[in-house]
């Protein structure tokens, strides 16, 4: 039976321990770390498509084939930007599939209108749900990069170093397109509010 090619891993590996524990098969340890992770997985992945349950999809994806793979897990920083990445991958590797089938901003539709149902105060609800709208277009007029950085940096309160492996770039790259990115929303935010609803 051939054995799977098995990474080292550095001894300052900030996650050596539980990387280690994943790779000889300790379900307790790979259930704490998911545990720990899926909720914030969850926001993320649904910041990305816009679906709660398909949010829900990935993250369940993600996690399991992680676990089948567990023998030559390796991520070359931490275990949960790793994940972030896997999560961030999936989720555009949908949005591609359902561009092409045209079916995710129907269910964006519906999900939306039942949220709205679900809400008692329907003022607050619709202010809210105006702001959301408003704030959710001018995220995706940024470029898909600037997004995920803002989303990981100010929804997910991920560190500098994280977010640069998951974009693959450095810390001061992402401290200057994050700088960057919040002029441009600034900026589409001043042109949204001098324009009609």
């Amino acid at each position: 039976m051939n054995q799977p090619n098995v990474v080292a891993l550095a001894l300052d590996h900030p996650d050596r321990a539980l990387i280690l524990a994943v790779r000889n098969g300790d379900a307790l340890a790979f259930d704490t770390f998911v545990r720990a992770h899926y909720a914030d997985m969850v926001r993320f992945a649904e910041s990305v498509v816009h679906a709660p349950d398909a949010a829900e999809d990935i993250v369940c994806t993600v996690f399991a084939r992680l676990w089948m793979r567990r023998e030559v897990w390796a991520p070359k920083s931490s275990a949960i930007a790793y994940v972030v990445m896997a999560v961030r991958n999936e989720a555009l590797t949908l949005l591609r599939t359902e561009h092409r089938r045209g079916s995710l901003s129907e269910r964006i539709a519906l999900q939306s209108h039942e949220w709205l149902a679900r809400t008692g105060d329907v003022e607050t609800t619709i202010e809210q749900a105006d702001i959301l709208r408003r704030l959710h277009g001018m995220l995706h007029r940024l470029p898909e990069t600037d997004r995920t950085a803002i989303t990981l940096r100010w929804l997910h309160g991920m560190a500098f170093d994280d977010i640069a492996a998951i974009l693959g770039t450095t810390p001061a790259a992402v401290q200057t397109r994050l700088s960057r990115a919040l002029k441009a929303l600034r900026h589409l935010g001043e042109g949204e509010a001098g324009s009609p609803v």
